[in-house]
Order: C-alpha cells, then sequence, then structure tokens
C-alpha cells in the first residue's frame, strides 16, 4: 500500500521559469506616477535636510572667515607696524603704552631694540 501510493505523487526536477507577459510589468501610467511620487518625496526629504542643516553650515562658515579675517588684520597690523618702525624705529611711538595686542606687544619690542640701538 505505501509503495504504491509514492508512485503516484509527480517528481519535481524541471524548473520553469515565470512568464513574462503583460502580468509582470507595470503599467505605463503606474510607472509615471510610482516616479512622479518618488521624485516629490526625495525633493521633501532633501528639502528638510538642507532647512535643517543649512543654519549650522552657514554658522560654521562665518566662525571660520572670522577666524581667517582676524588673522589677516593682525598679519596686515603687523606688517605696518614692522615697516613703520623700520623707517622710524628710533623715534618714541607715544601712546602705544596704552594699547594690549599681540602687534603692539611685537611694536613695542621692537622699538625697545631700537632706541637700545647705540647708532
Amino acid at each position: 500500500m505505501a509503495g504504491g501510493e509514492d508512485e503516484d505523487l509527480p517528481l519535481l526536477t524541471e524548473v520553469v521559469p515565470p512568464a513574462t507577459g503583460a502580468a509582470t510589468e507595470v503599467p505605463a501610467a503606474v510607472a509615471a506616477s510610482l516616479r512622479s511620487r518618488l521624485a516629490g518625496d526625495l525633493c521633501q526629504q532633501l528639502e528638510q535636510r538642507l532647512a535643517s542643516e543649512t543654519p549650522v553650515l552657514i554658522a560654521s562658515t562665518l566662525d571660520s572667515a572670522g577666524v581667517q579675517l582676524r588673522r589677516g588684520i593682525t598679519a596686515a597690523i603687523v606688517a605696518v607696524l614692522d615697516d613703520f618702525l623700520a623707517q622710524r624705529g628710533q623715534l618714541p611711538l607715544p601712546g602705544l603704552e596704552e594699547c594690549s595686542s599681540p602687534a603692539t606687544d611685537r611694536a613695542r619690542r621692537v622699538t625697545a631694540e631700537a632706541t637700545d640701538d647705540p647708532l
């Protein structure tokens, strides 16, 4: 009895690929609608991300620009003081004692060196 029933079962060895037809293809109208909806979702997410991150990016850029501007201004002041003191180093600069910054400290040192010079 057991042997006879096993013989009636079909043996599945053949691999049949799915049929390629209209059933597996997405209609053009559905694909266009889906594409439009996905593009809209992508744009919305991009806008939200940019809106949330733009203020931080701008603040960081301004901080960097501010640091570079301060360095540039300081370098220009030091260069002008160096040039001025090289031309008129023998004369003391009035009011220099009242200021305090890296540039004026450098100017004080240069002035002190120039006034100590026995020439």
